[in-house]
């Protein structure tokens, strides 16, 4: 069956959210959204829709490629192919199709991440061009160990309120390295994402620490 790209902005959010789901499936690092997640990622790291592609074997989404774009610098936000169609070219189609989305947007610099021991993806990447920028290294903890030490004399308590109206905007300024950490009082929802609803979040929390 042949395979056709289009622009994934012809297509609804639950049906982006399955197939990127479904893609990473198998991944290494669990990765699952849900709509309303899926749909505050893509708002926060400005991917752009029109410029990102799904794959289709027929009628049939199987693979998908997320571009964003600040300014002059692109990320490829994700990249995925469903278990059962991989093998096929489809990934190489989609970057190489996304990377020629880049050059027309006249972006200066594409990046993305890849986990080192994924051999066929970096294997895919150096194929395209691709040339290693730096590594960026993940730490683990056992959940036995507690949570991690934090210096308590770096961590200032803060009123929930102001501090969220300040985040409203944080995905245009990146200037300083802070690390924020919500405790929601008991109760809470889950599901509420740590970045999103800032304001009206700010009610329900019990507790707001910042530190450097």
């Amino acid at each position: 069956m042949p395979i056709s790209l289009h622009p994934a902005s012809e297509f609804t959010t639950d049906q982006l959210t399955a197939l990127l789901n479904a893609s990473y499936d198998d991944y290494a690092t669990p990765i699952r959204f849900r709509p309303h997640q899926f749909d505050f990622f893509i708002h926060a790291h400005d991917i752009l829709l029109s410029q990102s592609l799904v794959a289709q074997a027929g009628d049939v989404p199987i693979g998908v490629v997320l571009l964003a774009r600040r300014e002059e610098r692109g990320w490829v936000a994700g990249l995925g192919v469903a278990p059962e169609h991989r093998g096929r070219g489809v990934a190489r189609a989609l970057m190489s199709n996304v990377m020629e989305h880049a050059r027309t947007l006249g972006l200066q610099r594409l990046q993305l991440e890849v986990l080192s021991d994924n051999a066929h993806a970096r294997k895919l990447y150096e194929d395209l061009g691709w040339q290693l920028g730096r590594e960026l290294l993940v730490w683990e903890r056992d959940e036995e160990q507690g949570p991690l030490p934090i210096h308590r004399e770096r961590a200032v308590k803060m009123e929930p309120r102001p501090l969220l109206e300040g985040l409203d905007g944080y995905r245009y300024d990146f200037k300083t390295p802070e690390r924020y950490v919500f405790k929601a009082r008991k109760g809470l929802d889950e599901e509420m994402s740590l970045l999103a609803g800032f304001v009206t979040m700010a009610d329900q929390l019990a507790e707001v620490r910042v530190w450097r």
